[in-house]
């Protein structure tokens, strides 16, 4: 079973470091990734500037940002140590499958993104420097949410 080991302040720690970093990291693939569009011709004639979609991303950050702080709440109970990516509590087995439902049903619709933008304008590529990450999280999440708190 794969087992992901943490250090210093501890899983939560780091997950909650997540959340504050994917809306940061989503606001900086925007200065690359409208240029881009631009540049590659895949917008509208008539459209007025890429600043609209950037400036909007802007304003939302600070709200994405507290949903996944909200998110990964659940998760931040997990102690220093070990989690095994692959955990099934068999003592709650409504939690294990409702982090395994929602967090990892995120994870499954960033991994069918992904394999969606492939088929794309190469542009698009620059998405999955946010989506995998962000499924991967999604996975870490769900792992530490149903690890038994025995551990």
């Amino acid at each position: 079973m794969a087992e992901v080991e943490t250090t210093g302040g501890g899983l939560g720690h780091h997950l909650a470091w997540g959340a504050l970093l994917f809306p940061i990291g989503w606001v900086c693939l925007d200065f690359v990734y409208w240029p881009a569009v631009l540049e590659a011709g895949l917008l509208p004639t008539d459209a007025d500037s890429i600043i609209i979609p950037i400036f909007n991303d802007i304003i939302a950050a600070p709200f994405v940002m507290l949903f996944l702080l909200l998110w990964s709440w659940p998760a931040w109970r997990v102690p220093r140590g070990r989690i095994a990516l692959l955990a099934w509590d068999r003592q709650r087995p409504w939690v294990s499958g409702l982090a395994t439902i929602s967090y990892g049903g995120i994870a499954a619709f960033c991994a069918v993104d992904a394999v969606y933008v492939l088929f794309l304008h190469p542009v698009e590529l620059l998405n999955l420097i946010v989506t995998i990450p962000f499924a991967l999280w999604n996975l870490l999440l769900r792992a530490a949410v149903i690890q038994p708190s025995s551990i």
